[in-house]
């Protein structure tokens, strides 16, 4: 069980919270580049603040505020251009930058559009997504899809609302995986509170070269059984299970125990026949 101190210590992302300072070092995907072909205008809603994502007509991706810097009118209301985002109230204009490009109303010779410029983000196309796909949770009607096996999850996710009170909780034994995550979160936001960064932070190319990744690991659907029949590590009930985090091995053994569990059962019941 969380105390409320602790609840909002790890719910709350906006600016200058701890949590929010932690996610603010990492990337993050927000909606699959399909979204952005049929519709190149999108508003989004990140760590507690709001954004306007775009395409415009030359391919050029762009992150930035949502509100026009003249009558602060929402952008995710606005059309693309070939030089970038225009406001649908007077016209201002804005590349991928932020940088203000146009304002029709005032007269050719006025250089005031130089001084408007929106905050901008880095924005990347990486393997087919912008940010993470919502197609993944919801169906072509958004109802939340329950025809998947993490739909318990889903539930978890968005059932309780942005931010609910975790002091009345009632953990049980089978909740550890959660309590080891927990632990892990509030040591990262610590190594940030200190100064440093957080686990899987790089700087620079080279320390990403430094990086080794083993190969996938090989997924069978029969209880943990490994191609030969022997239970090994690598052959568990789920894809979903995630290979590079530090208690992987726990993880595992969790899967191959009950996998070794099932066969055991099985085979004492051909016994029994």
């Amino acid at each position: 069980m969380l105390t409320n101190e602790q609840n909002d210590r790890l719910t709350r992302v906006g600016p200058s919270t701890a949590m929010g300072n932690l996610f603010r070092r990492y990337w993050h995907p927000v909606a699959p580049s399909a979204q952005l072909h049929e519709k190149p205008v999108k508003p989004v809603r990140l760590l507690g603040e709001d954004y306007v994502v775009f395409r415009d007509q030359n391919g050029q991706l762009g992150f930035m505020e949502p509100r026009c810097a003249h009558r602060l009118v929402e952008l995710k209301y606005g059309y693309v251009v070939p030089e970038g985002l225009r406001c649908p109230y007077h016209g201002w204009t804005y590349d991928v930058t932020g940088q203000c490009t146009a304002q029709p109303a005032e007269t050719p010779e006025s250089r005031f559009k130089d001084k408007i410029k929106l905050k901008s983000f880095p924005f990347r196309k990486k393997k087919g997504s912008y940010f993470a796909p919502p197609w993944m949770l919801t169906d072509e009607n958004g109802n939340w899809r329950m025809d998947h096996n993490n739909a318990q999850d889903v539930i978890a996710f968005v059932g309780q609302g942005r931010i609910y009170d975790r002091s009345k909780e009632n953990l049980a034994s089978s909740d550890r995986g959660l309590v080891m995550f927990r632990r892990m979160v509030e040591e990262q936001l610590r190594v940030v509170e200190a100064g440093g960064d957080p686990m899987n932070v790089f700087r620079t190319v080279e320390e990403l070269k430094k990086i080794k990744m083993p190969p996938p690991l090989t997924y069978y659907y029969d209880r943990g059984r490994g191609a030969d029949g022997t239970y090994t590590y690598g052959a568990t009930t789920s894809q979903q299970l995630s290979q590079y985090s530090p208690h992987r091995d726990a993880i595992e053994n969790l899967f191959l125990t009950e996998a070794k569990m099932r066969s055991d059962g099985k085979q004492n019941e051909k016994r029994t026949l």
